[in-house]
């Protein structure tokens, strides 16, 4: 007789307590126990893959959980149950059409937690297998290069013992608890998942939430090969081409290959936004650009403004983070009727270097601040996956994605950097440097 794959949950052990106290108080069965575990299991993945803090509300996604709840009781009830039990709490702020009610766990405690094992012979073991089966027979729809990375994601080995280990001993709280939360999801293959963000057309797999540094628990000899300074080096291609929209008659730095994908989540608007940019700013843009794509291809775009008094006493990974504000907050915000710029100052520090550069990106955030970080994903998510990976897979190589890097096995590492130079001097005109390490 066939043996059943255990099918496990990761929650922290007071939520546990709390959804026992419930179980108990109102005589409600053990299905009706899964299905909660299963709810709060949901909460703390959607956490994870959206990097909220604790104290912050998170959308429970109800339409990934329809096709489990073979229950009586739909999930509405028991989120109504479990609100009122407290074991979860609502933001209780809803707009029809527009916004659901968010939640989060009520008295969390992260340093200890608990593995639940969904009964074998129950029905949200059965749908949960049943789901894997329907999107292992789906696979048929992906393009070829992808049914080929999934089937390598999918039969991959993880040393998930020595990873809980190394997470016991190095990790705390919530970082804790979410990292535990995905090595359990690797140990079984029904709950490795592979699917494209519909927003931003990314790949998200296990392996791309998952810490760097657990990575050295894949079983093999892997290298993972990760282009420097990514975002910067992306967005500096996306302003040049958008400059030559604004401007026609301005002299092309290089040759690239224009992109509807990014026009179109920028819109028609932001790019005749740009025309309104002061001339005196476009008369020494041309230089900017060219010195700010120099320092991308090079490698050493954060390394550059260590040399300026602006950033001294900073790091590296400081001026990465101030990179990140400026790309990705919002412009500004009001606050009791007072105009608000987040991280003001050190969007001042870019600014004093690419003054021309900061008013466009500036300008690219004007109608909707996750719009420009939305085209650079995008725009990378092509680059790495619909020709990077796909040129892999035909030369026999089959890579697992990690957003703006690729894992590759050891033996095919000169291979993988020619393809994936050769694919970056076609589309850009430049090869840009990469950091290429042992898992």
């Amino acid at each position: 007789m066939r043996v059943k794959e255990p099918l496990t949950l990761m929650l922290p052990q007071q939520v546990i307590t709390n959804i026992d106290k419930y179980i108990k108080a109102s005589y409600s069965s053990n299905t009706d126990r899964e299905y909660i575990c299963y709810i709060v299991h949901h909460l703390h993945y959607q956490e994870s893959i959206t990097r909220k803090k604790v104290e912050q509300f998170t959308l429970i996604k109800t339409n990934d959980l329809k096709s489990l709840f073979k229950s009586d009781k739909t999930i509405n009830y028991y989120l109504k149950e479990m609100k009122e039990n407290q074991i979860i709490e609502s933001d209780n702020k809803a707009i029809p059409g527009k916004k659901s009610f968010h939640y989060k766990s009520i008295d969390l405690i992260y340093d200890s937690t608990t593995e639940i094992e969904i009964n074998p012979k129950g029905k949200l073991y059965e749908a949960i297998t049943q789901r894997c089966f329907l999107q292992n027979k789906n696979d048929n729809r992906l393009a070829p290069h992808l049914n080929q990375m999934k089937k390598k994601l999918k039969s991959i080995e993880f040393d998930s013992e020595e990873a809980i280990i190394f997470v016991n001993k190095n990790y705390s709280g919530n970082q804790l608890f979410s990292a535990l939360s995905n090595i359990n999801k690797i140990k079984s293959s029904k709950t490795r998942y592979f699917k494209r963000n519909k927003t931003n057309q990314r790949l998200d797999t296990n392996f791309t939430n998952l810490k760097s540094e657990l990575r050295q628990f894949i079983v093999g000899d892997y290298i993972n090969i990760d282009l420097k300074n990514s975002q910067p080096f992306l967005l500096s291609r996306v302003i040049n081409r958008l400059i030559n929209l604004a401007q026609p008659n301005r002299d092309t730095l290089c040759s690239i290959k224009e992109s509807e994908r990014v026009i179109k989540v920028l819109k028609n608007e932001t790019v005749k936004a740009l025309e309104l940019i002061p001339q005196l700013l476009f008369e020494s843009l041309n230089e900017e650009i060219k010195t700010f794509m120099d320092k991308c291809t090079q490698g050493v775009f954060y390394d550059h403004f260590l040399e300026f008094d602006s950033f001294k006493n900073l790091t590296r990974d400081n001026v990465k983070e101030i990179m990140m504000e400026v790309l990705f907050s919002r412009n500004h915000y009001e606050k009791y009727g007072k105009k608000i710029i987040p991280y003001k100052e050190n969007k001042n520090r870019f600014k004093s270097k690419y003054p021309g550069i900061y008013e466009i990106i500036e300008c690219l955030k004007t109608k909707k601040h996750s719009s420009l970080a939305i085209a650079l994903q995008l725009e990378e998510s092509y680059l790495f996956i619909d020709v990077i990976a796909k040129k892999l897979c035909e030369a026999g190589i089959v890579p697992i994605t990690i957003h703006d890097s690729l894992v590759v096995e050891r033996e095919h590492e000169q291979e993988a950097l020619k393809i994936i130079s050769n694919v970056f001097k076609e589309a850009y005109g430049v090869v840009p440097k990469f950091h290429v390490k042992a898992l």
